[in-house]
């Protein structure tokens, strides 16, 4: 029998957040796993809000998952960074109830998301998967994004996989955001390149005024126009290869032919999770 517990101290604006996880093991409950903080100094005290605690159920091997998604505690604004971290819970093979469980952290990532209520962030966990799904920082003169993160968990590794984005419009973000060795696999001809090049950045100046619009020619191509800062409108042709899956196919100046009708789902998507995950 396992069971989680997670208490928190008031400070100013909020509270300090930590969690435990406690196993009945040789006639007594006793703590496998925790989450907290002990070193108070300036540099290193860093208060957070849990707004999600999750375990995997056992592996064929007993292994277990703990995901916990946080964001800082105190008086922080609308886009503040959300940190998503995951444990490696690993019994002792023999099974000896006396003996330690091995604890390996295996993720531990953050990046700013825009705070739209609670929960900030959701989450699913298998033994083996994680997903991830939140709004990430808005777009400095338009809205703001949904993003995904999806790691497959291989033993102590967890490698990042797509999804990225829920939508098109979302996607062409995401692809413009990261760098090219990880927008590289995500596009279907490597001239790309320059195009990634010249459009890169990570302030968030960016809108997006016009529909997406279907193609004619291609069911898959949708076109998504965004306009940066005090620069002309650029067209992404993104290529949707299965659900949630997304290429980017082609970029230009001017609008790509046979893309003219008003494509409203590519714009709007229901989340992926729940908001009780």
């Amino acid at each position: 029998m396992t069971i989680a517990t997670a208490v928190g101290t008031g400070i100013r604006c909020g509270y300090d957040y930590s969690a435990y996880l406690y196993e009945w093991r040789a006639n007594r409950w006793q703590r496998i796993w925790e989450h907290e903080q002990n070193d108070y100094s300036a540099a290193a005290y860093h208060p957070q809000t849990l707004h999600a605690i999750h375990i995997s159920d056992a592996a064929a091997d007993g292994t277990r998952l703990i995901l916990t998604l946080g964001t800082p505690a105190g008086c922080g604004g609308t886009f503040v960074p959300v940190r998503y971290q995951v444990w490696r819970l690993a019994p002792d093979p023999t099974g000896a109830a006396s003996s330690p469980i091995a604890v390996s952290p295996i993720l531990d990532q953050s990046e700013t998301l825009n705070d739209e209520g609670e929960p900030p962030a959701i989450g699913r966990l298998t033994a083996d998967d994680v997903l991830i799904e939140f709004s990430a920082a808005g777009t400095g003169y338009g809205l703001t994004r949904k993003a995904l993160r999806h790691f497959e968990i291989h033993g102590a590794s967890a490698i990042q996989t797509d999804p990225i984005a829920p939508t098109p419009r979302d996607f062409v973000e995401e692809w413009l955001a990261a760098s090219w060795s990880d927008s590289a696999p995500r596009s279907d001809s490597p001239v790309l390149r320059e195009w990634h090049a010249k459009l890169h950045r990570d302030d968030g100046q960016g809108d997006f005024p016009d529909p997406a619009l279907a193609c004619a020619n291609d069911p898959s191509l949708v076109e998504i126009a965004t306009r940066f800062a005090e620069q002309p409108k650029h067209y992404f042709l993104v290529r949707t290869r299965q659900p949630l899956h997304f290429t980017m196919a082609a970029i230009g100046d001017s609008p790509f032919p046979n893309c003219t009708q008003p494509a409203p789902a590519a714009d709007q998507q229901p989340s992926v999770l729940p908001a009780n995950q």
